[in-house]
């Protein structure tokens, strides 16, 4: 009887197809959901590396709040003279107002991305908030925000105003 198939045959191959789809299913229903997430781990590795290198580092040069923006090669809020981590520099953190909002904003924010070496498809916002008043320090949006995917990072820093320490908090958007 050769050339001839049996029932077996035809009952195993049906549950092989069967399983096989079910697992290709279940694969293709988890993976938009797994891949939404890994971009939004990478969004939020971001945006702690921006708010780690606005926040522990002076800039670059020290002093780059006192000279012209052609001079200023990166920015950091990081008061250079106390020299603590988390303590950053009121005139930096006006300097920073200044720049991204000039009147023409299309140079001012482009130029803090630039500065803070972000890359073009990403926007980034960032909020200085003194928690004794509620009030805003300073802000830097992008000039259009729409974004699909948005994390925020929220950082406690301090700085001084007339001598006295003013406890702040320092918002993080990235979003693309």
């Amino acid at each position: 009887m050769k050339g001839q198939l049996s029932a077996d045959f035809f009952i195993s191959l049906t549950l092989f197809i069967l399983l096989t789809s079910y697992f290709l299913v279940r694969v293709l229903d988890i993976m938009p959901s797994f891949l939404h997430e890994e971009k939004m781990q990478s969004l939020r590795g971001t945006a702690y590396a921006i708010s780690e290198l606005l926040i522990n580092d002076a800039g670059e040069p020290k002093n780059w709040q006192t000279l012209q923006l052609s001079q200023i090669k990166r920015i950091g809020l990081m008061d250079e003279e106390e020299n603590l981590a988390n303590f950053v520099s009121l005139d930096k953190i006006n300097r920073l107002n200044a720049i991204c909002n000039s009147p023409n904003n299309t140079v001012g924010y482009p130029k803090i991305k630039e500065l803070l070496g972000i890359d073009e498809n990403i926007n980034v916002s960032i909020v200085i908030k003194n928690l004794n008043t509620d009030s805003d320090i300073a802000s830097c949006w992008p000039p259009s925000l729409r974004l699909s995917r948005i994390v925020n990072i929220s950082r406690v820093v301090s700085y001084k105003e007339d001598s006295e320490l003013i406890p702040a908090e320092v918002l993080i958007m990235v979003g693309e």
